[in-house]
């Protein structure tokens, strides 16, 4: 059974006073300094703190091995040292996470590889799903480009702030299609700015330099 939890849970356990402090490393590195309950189970369900969820969750992907070794994109991920106390990473979660916003490394840094509270951001689903880059099944065409068979042409498409797929033209040639979709991804990006800007100073211009460094990438392949 997965565990589970909402404000509401949330709230109850941090209401519920720790009895017995965990005296073991996680990962021989991070520690459970927790006040209150992290987990309990509560009308029959496993009930987990959503800042602990999310703790558990970003050492396994630094300091897990074998979720690591199934998972080549987190070999050189690590933690900033202030996050391997529990109640350090609670204090910059509490104020920052909504209920399904995604916890992201490299928004305001592209390309970094290290969670700490410098360099992480929570972020909506729907912005997250804008930014990863995975628009079209593309095989080993660049992104956001695919294959039209009927046509014997490159078809370009970017998904917009709503998850609808646009269709930007057909080319001849891959790379005049890929950036077909970089600079539509731009122009979306301008819907999410009023967004960005509540969120983070700096998350507008990261969405910015994420799009460019996931372009650069496509044009060095």
């Amino acid at each position: 059974m997965m565990p589970w939890h909402s404000p509401e849970t949330d709230a109850i356990l941090e209401s519920m006073p720790r009895k017995q402090k965990r005296q073991k490393l996680i990962y021989n590195i991070a520690e459970n300094d927790a006040e209150f309950c992290i987990g309990c189970i509560m009308d029959g369900k496993i009930i987990r703190h959503g800042a602990y969820a999310a703790w558990i969750n970003m050492l396994q992907r630094c300091y897990g091995e074998s979720y690591r070794s199934a998972r080549k994109q987190y070999l050189q991920v690590s933690l900033d040292p202030t996050w391997h106390k529990f109640s350090a990473f609670y204090a910059w979660w509490k104020p920052r996470y909504r209920t399904g916003w995604h916890l992201d490394k490299d928004l305001l840094i592209p390309g970094n590889q290290v969670y700490g509270p410098s360099t992480c951001v929570y972020i909506p689903k729907e912005l997250n799903n804008f930014t990863v880059g995975r628009d079209c099944k593309r095989g080993d065409l660049p992104i956001g480009v695919s294959w039209d068979k009927q046509h014997g042409k490159y078809m370009s498409r970017a998904n917009d702030s709503k998850g609808k797929y646009l269709f930007l033209g057909l080319y001849d040639d891959p790379m005049e299609a890929h950036e077909a979709w970089f600079f539509k991804k731009l122009e979306i990006a301008l819907e999410y700015k009023g967004l960005c800007d509540s969120i983070h100073p700096d998350l507008y211009r990261g969405v910015q330099r994420k799009l460019l460094f996931i372009h650069r990438e496509q044009l060095a392949a």
